[in-house]
């Protein structure tokens, strides 16, 4: 049996390392809360980016449409004014600007994102994906 003295030294030394372990669990749990936080913010970024990506692919789509459509009302494409002003070049400013802020998702918005969400679970990539968009979007039967 130990002494008084040797008792309360080893107590104090368990407790010392108690606590420390305390704190190590307690900085390991932050550390964790703050990594998961990281990962939302990201797939919630990820998550608009991927919205306004198909947003804008479908309203390249629909004037793809329109200018067909005129083109064959016009009597071929240059009769069509509009193709002057409009280009596919990478310098090119894309229509609209921006996503639609403020504004609920539309038939046809829903409609491309099912689309788009089965053809993106075939796809081994994401250059898979967006290679053909327009190929995608006109087989998403946006404009039904």
């Amino acid at each position: 049996m130990a002494d008084d003295f040797t008792y309360g030294m080893v107590r104090r030394q368990l407790g010392k390392a108690t606590s420390a372990t305390a704190r190590k669990n307690e900085q390991i749990a932050d550390m964790a809360d703050h990594i998961e936080e990281l990962k939302s913010n990201y797939n919630h970024a990820t998550e608009r980016n991927w919205e306004h990506r198909c947003h804008m692919r479908a309203l390249e789509a629909e004037r793809d449409v329109l200018l067909e459509a005129l083109d064959v009302a016009l009597g071929g494409k240059e009769n069509n004014p509009l193709r002057e002003a409009v280009s596919d070049s990478e310098d090119a400013p894309r229509i609209p600007v921006g996503p639609r802020a403020g504004q609920p998702v539309e038939h046809r918005d829903e409609i491309y994102f099912a689309a788009f969400a089965k053809e993106a679970a075939k796809a081994p990539s994401a250059f898979e994906i967006f290679k053909r968009p327009m190929d995608l979007i006109r087989r998403g039967s946006i404009f039904r």
